[in-house]
């Protein structure tokens, strides 16, 4: 029951260090140790005899998969972006910094992108919804959207 009882604690400790420290990748097999730890809690001597060892195993690969899953469905991958700035003509959008006819500095959002822009009709303020008309590079031209300036 003491090496349960242990395991549940270094389980609960290594989902804590995830917790506070994002991004160290502990949060699967801390969730096994965990699993293990309350089977243990439970019977421990489930290891005296080679079927108990082989039934942690498959419960472990279980664990392992279904908690796999479980992260997996809470941020599903997005999909890398194809086709390059290119793809953004026609797409409308939001002015996040103030966007000249003779300068790059200014930007747009579209969509959770920002994006260096140009204006093709003066200077478009702040919070001005825009139109992307054209793309090169890493910039694209927009023009205001008339009726929501």
């Amino acid at each position: 029951m003491a090496i349960g009882i242990a395991l549940i604690v270094l389980g609960f400790f290594l989902l804590f260090v995830e917790a506070t420290m994002p991004g160290f990748l502990i949060a699967v097999p801390a969730t096994v140790v965990l699993v293990f730890g309350i089977i243990l809690m439970v019977d421990d001597s489930i290891m005296e005899g080679p079927e108990g060892v082989v039934l942690l195993l498959i419960v472990g690969v279980a664990t392992l998969v279904g908690t796999l899953k479980f992260y997996q469905s809470l941020a599903p991958p997005v999909d890398p972006a194809t086709g390059g700035i290119v793809t953004h003509i026609g797409k409308t959008g939001k002015i996040v910094k103030t966007v000249n006819a003779d300068d790059f500095s200014g930007k747009v959002k579209i969509g959770v992108e920002r994006v260096r822009a140009i204006s093709k009709e003066g200077e478009i303020a702040v919070g001005t919804k825009v139109e992307i008309v054209d793309a090169e590079g890493i910039h694209v031209t927009v023009v205001p959207i008339k009726g929501d300036e």
